[in-house]
């Protein structure tokens, strides 16, 4: 970090682009009240729910398999409440990443797509270095590219030709980035009670990465607010 003498700003070197950028402190709507976050994980194969994460508790990725029986291969959840907590753990640093930033994902299996267990692992990692690794303002545009392309590098590396199968969403304080592939859909309900803010529906159009019939990669970026 520096500190820029004529203009008192707080600045980064981008090694990748070989330019000092602002330095962005992030967002707190979480400590400030003005937004919170809850999850939990649940698939139509199994009865089973994990229970709700309350806001801002957890550090690490819950996970959870089901499978319709125990011969077929086991879709996986992905679930982090606090990115933050879970950059921690990987020794990065997200203090330029506005609050509460949690990360909702499913995964499931497809012939010849990245095998579930190792999408759950993999992308949350790959993903948080990524987001670590600028810390000026992501505009929305460059959050679902983040999503899309992180997808893209773990099939590469797992030399799966149909990539990723699944649905992810990426929450950053106010706004929202999904992207999904092979059949998955990331949406808001809407309308919410008249107290509540506005959300815009957000759905995420496949695919997450990969050649074969996946197609293209796509997502969707929208904000909370």
């Amino acid at each position: 970090i520096y500190m820029e003498e004529a203009s008192q700003r707080c600045l980064w070197f981008d090694a990748s682009a070989g330019v000092y950028r602002e330095l962005i402190a992030g967002e707190d709507l979480a400590g400030s009240g003005e937004l919170a976050i809850t999850g939990a994980a649940t698939t139509s194969a199994s009865s089973s729910r994990s229970a709700p994460s309350k806001p801002g508790n957890a550090a690490a990725a819950s996970t959870s398999s089901s499978s319709s029986s125990s011969s077929s291969p086991s879709a996986r959840h992905l679930v982090i409440m606090d990115l933050h907590k879970a950059a921690d753990v990987c020794k990065l640093d997200l203090t330029h990443v506005d609050r509460p930033a949690a990360l909702l994902a499913v995964y499931k299996h497809v012939e010849g797509a990245v095998p579930p267990e190792i999408a759950a692992k993999c992308l949350y990692e790959k993903l948080l270095k990524r987001l670590a690794g600028f810390r000026g303002a992501w505009s929305e545009e460059a959050l679902q590219a983040a999503l899309v392309d992180t997808a893209f590098t773990v099939g590469i590396e797992q030399k799966a030709s149909r990539g990723v199968a699944g649905a992810i969403a990426l929450v950053l304080g106010s706004r929202l980035a999904a992207a999904a592939s092979h059949g998955g859909a990331v949406a808001i309900a809407d309308p919410l009670p008249e107290n509540m803010k506005d959300v815009r529906v957000a759905v995420a159009s496949p695919t997450l990465g990969g050649g074969g019939s996946g197609g293209a990669a796509a997502g969707a970026a929208n904000s909370l607010r």
